[in-house]
């Protein structure tokens, strides 16, 4: 009971900072939230959605948290319910995640022909300026801890700055169809990824995930 009962917190917390007080209940009705008539998001965005939220039988909220870590494309949100959720309910498990975050670490050459910021790029935002005063841009200071210094690895990278255990399935998936672009990688190499990937999979996930052949890149379960 006490366990549900934070998920819901959580629940709650992660919508009202995902969107704006004028798109709440836009959201909460696309997600079967029914929060109270006389609530108004403006005055409490949190409290308008746990409103709903307290509606819900246990078991709904559940399946709520389940059908969130499917479709929600929050790196935040799905940290937040990490502690509540069954490894198995992403198609990608946090230990598949792990596993290839480990091989890709023990090779050093995720970013194959290309530059690590260009590769990384794919997916997230490589120009962005965290500190305005500093004047570097996300990408460059990677490069400079990644490939000049040598002060983080890959894996400390992947886990600790990018958060590869949390995005959704959809943008983990499309990080994997990255690995083995052609611009990437090709021949024997792509092969390489492509098997030992299959086998990471393979050994810890029960889903099909299917990726597009287009990348010479198809996953089994």
């Amino acid at each position: 009971m006490r366990k549900v009962n934070e998920l819901r917190n959580v629940i709650s917390d992660r919508f009202a900072c995902e969107y704006k007080a004028y798109d709440l209940s836009k959201a909460c009705n696309a997600y079967g939230i029914e929060p109270d008539d006389g609530l108004e998001p403006m005055h409490s965005k949190r409290k308008y959605v746990l409103s709903g939220l307290e509606k819900l039988s246990d078991d709904d909220i559940w399946k709520l948290a389940k059908r969130i870590a499917k479709e929600f494309e929050s790196t935040a949100m799905i940290k937040a319910m990490e502690p509540y959720l069954a490894d198995t309910e992403l198609e990608f498990s946090f230990v598949t995640r792990r596993r290839i975050v480990d091989f890709l670490d023990s090779l050093g050459d995720m970013e194959g022909k290309i530059s690590l910021d260009d590769f990384l790029s794919f997916i997230w935002n490589m120009s962005e300026v965290p500190d305005f005063f500093m004047g570097i841009t996300v990408g460059e200071e990677i490069m400079s801890a990644v490939k000049r210094d040598k002060t983080m690895s890959y894996k400390e990278l992947l886990i600790n700055q990018l958060e590869i255990k949390y995005p959704s399935d959809k943008t983990f998936i499309k990080f994997l169809e990255c690995l083995v672009k052609p611009e990437v990688r090709e021949g024997e190499e792509q092969k390489k990824y492509v098997q030992e990937i299959n086998r990471i999979s393979r050994k810890t996930d029960m889903n099909y995930i299917s990726v597009p052949k287009s990348q010479g890149f198809h996953i089994t379960a």
